[in-house]
């Protein structure tokens, strides 16, 4: 993915804000509210953007799993790694280990 232009991850939450790799506060939460943080500069509207993206993306990875689950163990090299990678984003998204047959 070249040009990308949001804050580079991976996002952690540090004393109740979510801050990227680069140390910039991406979310601050507050009153049982999450705000985006920054102005209308390139970066936080790619971040905003990303954000709203993040159920669609969700929803692709967890029908890629499905995919790759319905063909069973017949993978070709390389693809056990993008299997692997599809696990570790869903699980981050939500907090669940997907299963078989989808998340």
């Amino acid at each position: 993915m070249s040009g990308v232009k949001h804050t580079p991850g991976p996002w952690k939450v540090v004393r109740g804000e979510l801050v990227g790799a680069n140390g910039r506060r991406v979310v601050e939460y507050g009153s049982g509210c999450a705000f985006m943080c920054g102005g209308p500069d390139e970066e936080s509207v790619a971040n905003a953007q990303l954000r709203n993206a993040a159920p669609d993306l969700l929803e692709a990875a967890d029908a890629a799993m499905r995919f790759y689950d319905a063909l069973g163990d017949d993978h070709r090299p390389g693809e056990c790694k993008v299997l692997d990678n599809l696990a570790k984003a869903i699980t981050r998204a939500t907090g669940d280990r997907p299963e078989k047959g989808g998340a």
